[in-house]
């Protein structure tokens, strides 16, 4: 009588079981690789991007003589076909730095210097900055002056409106009339939307933060009186608008003078503003950008 082989049995255990080590590790060796190669097409995408809008960038500048104020005016003036992107999602925002005539589009995640400065001026000349309103506005010996006769307003704009969240860093001086504003996530339009700090003894001695849509002021949404006996005129006194987010802190002279919550406009340039009859000066301006919390 023959004998039958049996052909069912299957795979023992630990026959399966090191099937499944080699497959893990061949997945421990292929996923990082694979990983690296897509950073570094990542890496190598941004760069091209960034490199194309600088140099549409570049192209502006020499045609108008001043920086581009948004990657949506590159893409009017028919230098770039679209805004760029970033394919890691990541946030580009211009970057100035002292060496260089011409900005640098950085990366929160693929290039960031966080020492450069998104805008910075010595004050030679009006060069970077718009006179949105009025005809008060000058520079002498490194200080900008805003000077408002009557019921006139002076608006002057500066830096991009594609940044989001920055911090401003100043020196005012209220030589007289009744206070200046800093704006802030501003459009850059004659009849400006913004944030706007004042420093505002007219309001009775306060700091204030108010929204401007289309020129036109809210009630404001903070406020804090000054310091009794504070020196109000003829003393230079240090401005910080920090904003990230939703979150507006606003220092003076180091101290925090207004902290709030407000989420109404969401990215926008900076800029300058007197009205009535006043004087204030304004030295010392910059920009840093301001990455996560």
């Amino acid at each position: 009588m023959r004998r039958r082989l049996s052909c069912d049995a299957g795979f023992t255990l630990v026959e399966l079981m090191s099937v499944a080590l080699v497959l893990t590790a061949l997945l421990f060796i292929a996923i990082p690789t694979y990983r690296l190669a897509a950073s570094r097409a990542s890496y190598a995408s941004c760069l091209q991007t960034r490199a194309t809008v600088e140099r549409a960038d570049y192209l502006y500048y020499l045609e108008k003589g001043v920086y581009s104020p948004s990657f949506d005016a590159l893409v009017v003036a028919e230098y770039l076909h679209g805004a760029p992107e970033c394919p890691a999602d990541g946030v580009y925002l211009w970057t100035l730095d002292d060496d260089s005539k011409y900005r640098t589009l950085g990366c929160s995640i693929h290039f960031w210097l966080d020492a450069v400065a998104l805008f910075r001026s010595d004050l030679t000349s009006l060069e970077g900055f718009r006179v949105l309103m009025g005809r008060g506005t000058y520079v002498s010996d490194g200080t900008m002056h805003l000077v408002s006769r009557n019921y006139d307003q002076n608006r002057v704009s500066f830096g991009s409106n594609d940044w989001t969240d920055y911090r401003i860093q100043l020196d005012a001086t209220l030589d007289k009339g009744d206070g200046y504003g800093v704006y802030y996530r501003a459009d850059g339009a004659t009849n400006i939307t913004a944030y706007c700090f004042q420093f505002d003894p007219g309001a009775g001695n306060r700091f204030v933060v108010r929204t401007v849509t289309n020129g036109r002021e809210s009630a404001p949404i903070a406020s804090a009186r000054m310091p009794a006996g504070y020196d109000i005129y003829d003393t230079s006194h240090q401005i910080e608008i920090t904003v990230s987010g939703a979150d507006h802190v606003i220092r003076v002279d180091g101290q925090i003078v207004l902290e709030f919550t407000d989420d109404t406009l969401p990215s926008g340039s900076a800029g300058l503003r007197t009205w009535d009859s006043t004087d204030a000066s304004f030295d010392d301006i910059s920009v840093y950008p301001v990455l996560g919390p």
